[in-house]
């Protein structure tokens, strides 16, 4: 038997014959996009006879690696081997490729920025016969850039979950276009918990009331302030009978950007209109009771809520940037606004908010958009393959030597 952080125990003869995917990620403590992409894709894979995936985090067990207990996913938490001191930063590496070769890994995938590095300046000395970077984030400003290049380098193959990602890479570090898949996210609603009603009398909401939600963690890459500004216009746009019945549900982890919404609410004296509810497992019961979807944000890949938004029958407003705009269908387009612009931003949503037949019709244009070219199977099936083809590639490439 083994036991690898989880209490879910799996017989050596269950994995055996099988090519083992271990999928790294940055945090167990905290679910973000990559984070769900990854349960996903471990979840199909162990849905195959071919292939075995198992989870590892840096830090302490959270959220996530209860879903993945949730899920059968076995899981492995480490520190992480990150150190501003050179010497140290090398023997920390040293240490975290010789617990990754324990695990005798056939492929290694990474999410965001700093696993990708990790993994790429360590992955050679693993056994894994193939590494592949995930591209999610574009965060230049937070690593440096020679420790970026030589792990992306070194890497077999690079996917990107949008076409900013994969441009980013071709212009920050000239990788060749033929050497990045772009593989967008896939969608999957998790079963809701509390229906609509539950969730209206939490929110303290009835049939009457539009709800406004934004999905996202509180961070200085999102961009909560614009929305703020903006619902406060719209709070001074609508009559006074009227204002009661909306409100602007902000759901998301208490980042570094928190302390700052609070006071700005209360210097707009809009705090009986916004509510914060930290993060939340039930998404799909929260946007069953959300009449419109918003995402005010600086920079994206390929924001998994849009999906959920879509998937959930929802309009949405959102900032008009490459990875939000890539992935909309031309209906959503004229709902988009640009950074850092509260005014169009507030008469979008408006428009929306005046208009019940119009809600529903792009909602339910959404739904059939995503699900024709966000399906779950599809995408993760194309991800296998194309793993299938580069791991056959090496092999032969071996063969030869």
């Amino acid at each position: 038997m083994i036991n690898l952080g989880t209490n879910i125990q799996i017989k050596n003869n269950e994995t055996q014959g099988k090519i083992k995917i271990f999928l790294v990620l940055d945090t167990f403590k905290l679910l973000g996009g990559a984070e769900i992409q990854a349960i996903q894709l471990a979840k199909y894979i162990n849905e195959t006879e071919k292939f075995y995936a198992q989870i590892i985090g840096f830090g302490d067990p959270g959220h996530v690696s209860k879903i993945c207990d949730e899920n059968n996913i076995v899981w492995k938490n480490i520190r992480s081997p990150w150190s501003n001191i050179s010497i140290l930063r090398y023997f920390k590496l040293k240490k975290f490729g010789i617990i990754i070769r324990k695990l005798k890994p056939d492929i290694l995938i990474s999410y965001c920025t700093w696993p990708n590095i990790f993994c790429g300046l360590t992955w050679q000395s693993t056994g894994a016969q193939l590494f592949i970077w995930n591209q999610r984030d574009i965060l230049s400003d937070i690593v440096d850039s020679s420790l970026e290049r030589k792990s992306i380098e070194n890497a077999s193959l690079i996917v990107s979950n949008s076409e900013i990602g994969k441009n980013y890479l071709i212009n920050r570090y000239g990788i060749l276009s033929s050497k990045i898949e772009v593989i967008r996210n896939s969608i999957q609603l998790k079963d809701i918990k509390w229906d609509r009603k539950q969730w209206r009398n939490y929110l303290g909401a009835d049939e009457s009331s539009l709800i406004i939600c934004m999905v996202a963690n509180l961070t200085n890459y999102k961009d909560h302030v614009t929305l703020l500004h903006a619902w406060d216009l719209i709070l001074k746009k609508f009559e006074n009978n009227t204002i009661p019945r909306i409100k602007l549900v902000l759901a998301g982890n208490y980042w570094e950007s928190y302390p700052v919404l609070i006071k700005l609410i209360d210097d707009l004296d809009i705090q009986n209109f916004v509510k914060f509810l930290g993060p939340v497992d039930d998404i799909s019961g929260l946007l069953s009771a959300t009449d419109i979807g918003v995402l005010s944000s600086l920079s994206e890949g390929c924001p998994n809520v849009i999906l959920e938004y879509m998937a959930s029958g929802l309009p949405l407003v959102a900032t008009d940037i490459p990875g939000i705009r890539e992935i909309l269908p031309e209906h959503q387009l004229p709902y988009l606004s640009p950074p850092r612009d509260p005014s169009l931003f507030a008469e979008l949503l408006v428009k929306l908010m005046n208009d019940i037949s119009l809600r529903q019709k792009i909602g339910k244009a959404n739904t059939v958009f995503v699900y024709n070219n966000f399906n779950r199977d599809i995408l993760n099936k194309y991800y296998l393959d194309l793993i299938m083809k580069n791991l056959e590639s090496d092999m032969k490439r071996d063969t030869i030597r």
